[in-house]
């Protein structure tokens, strides 16, 4: 084997042990960023015997004011729970939903339980969908990721993002408003 073989042999190698020092069964500490002035933007990686229900659910239970949800499709009944018993608590609550999804019989059993209780719903236009999965709390906390409220995602998963930076919170909000008050692309459920 000459110098060029061995060489590429060991780089081969090296990037197969790297990729597997990652790959172990040990749970992730949920890593934060710190920043000076005392905001946190980080990453939450579900525990073992943890799912991504218990994180969202969690904090949707912080709320003291505010809901605002864009949400692809909610058919996760404790979700949804968690959703109108803020809504009983007196907190205001908005959903943003696909006007597709909003169709499917448990999506629409759900968002049909929101109107009732008296939760503001907007679905988008017929064209397009929307598929952000966002949650700002109280207008100083956003939850995002991949978590799109189905049953399959809530153990199998790792799609949380927890952000209490003020200034990536206002820019959910200020996406969310835009959304919320454009007419011609969002419509009343």
């Amino acid at each position: 084997m000459n110098k060029k073989q061995l060489s590429k042999s060991l780089i081969s190698a090296l990037s197969v042990l790297l990729l597997l020092s990652g790959c172990g069964e040990t749970a992730s500490p949920k890593p934060s960023i710190q920043p000076e002035d005392n905001s946190q933007t980080g990453t939450y990686s579900t525990q073992k015997n943890e799912s991504s229900d218990d994180i969202w659910i969690k904090e949707i239970n912080t709320a003291q004011k505010s809901l605002d949800i864009d949400a692809y499709l909610i058919t996760k009944e404790d979700l949804a729970n968690a959703i109108l018993d803020a809504k009983k608590r007196g907190i205001d609550v908005k959903v943003i939903t696909d006007s597709e999804k909003s169709n499917s019989k448990t999506q629409k059993e759900i968002l049909d339980k929101f109107k009732e209780s008296g939760i503001p719903i907007k679905i988008n236009a017929p064209t397009g969908s929307t598929h952000l999965n966002f949650i700002i709390i109280d207008d100083t906390e956003a939850l995002g990721g991949s978590y799109n409220y189905l049953e399959d995602d809530a153990n199998e998963n790792d799609p949380s993002m927890i952000m209490k930076k003020p200034d990536i919170v206002k820019e959910y909000s200020v996406g969310f408003n835009s959304m919320w008050d454009n007419a011609n692309d969002f419509e009343n459920y």
